[in-house]
């Protein structure tokens, strides 16, 4: 018997090591073509391969990861990218992808204020860092399941907090339902970076928000 919330079709679990260049791919055309900041800064698919590329590398970034397959093949539908939020970026990743700093500074400014008022520790809080699913998949619920998939997981192993940067409307709106709470945001017409404001064109979406669950 199905599970309530099972979407036909479609199986969820961690990666697998063989697996890195199809979610390597899926994020990269994901992020290049629909995320609103590396769209202005021309991050280009050949970067988010090299950047994903250096994420995939850590074990780190591999193991929390969820992904959606199509039963009984190994097609990947959509991946759910996560780590522990201590962890570091890896080195090399302004080398791999030269227009990342001004989306970095936006991390890390939302990075700053959180860690200020949780200061969280090795294991306590899980950062859904990147969630992409295939074009043709899309509205069938796989987002949100690969959201709660890895939230179960998160709190079998004893986490006790997610967050996530939401810098559309759409992330926005479905981490919003899957009960995520905004608590910072950093505003896409005041941002600057080297004194520019950067992503002032950006709309109809108006910033990044860290949003975050209690588990």
């Amino acid at each position: 018997m199905a599970n309530p919330g099972d979407i036909s079709g479609i199986e969820f679990g961690p990666m697998e090591l063989g697996e890195r260049d199809a979610i390597r791919d899926l994020i990269a055309g994901t992020f290049s073509r629909y995320e609103p900041m590396a769209v202005a800064m021309g991050q280009s698919y050949a970067e988010f391969q090299a950047l994903i590329g250096l994420f995939l590398a850590d074990a780190a970034f591999r193991d929390p990861t969820i992904c959606a397959r199509q039963t009984g093949s190994t097609d990947i539908v959509g991946v759910m990218l996560a780590t522990d939020f201590t962890t570091a970026l890896p080195a090399g990743v302004e080398t791999a992808s030269p227009s990342f700093p001004p989306i970095g500074g936006v991390i890390d400014r939302l990075e700053d204020w959180y860690r200020d008022a949780r200061s969280p520790q090795p294991g306590e809080c899980l950062d859904l860092a990147m969630l992409a699913v295939a074009r043709d998949q899309g509205g069938r619920g796989i987002a949100q399941k690969l959201v709660n998939v890895s939230l179960e997981s998160a709190a079998a192993q004893g986490y006790r907090r997610a967050i996530t940067m939401a810098t559309n409307r759409i992330s926005l709106h479905v981490f919003q339902k899957l009960g995520f709470k905004e608590l910072f945001s950093v505003s896409y017409k005041d941002y600057t970076f080297a004194g520019n404001r950067v992503f002032a064109a950006i709309e109809p979406d108006d910033r990044t928000a860290l949003m975050e669950q209690v588990l």
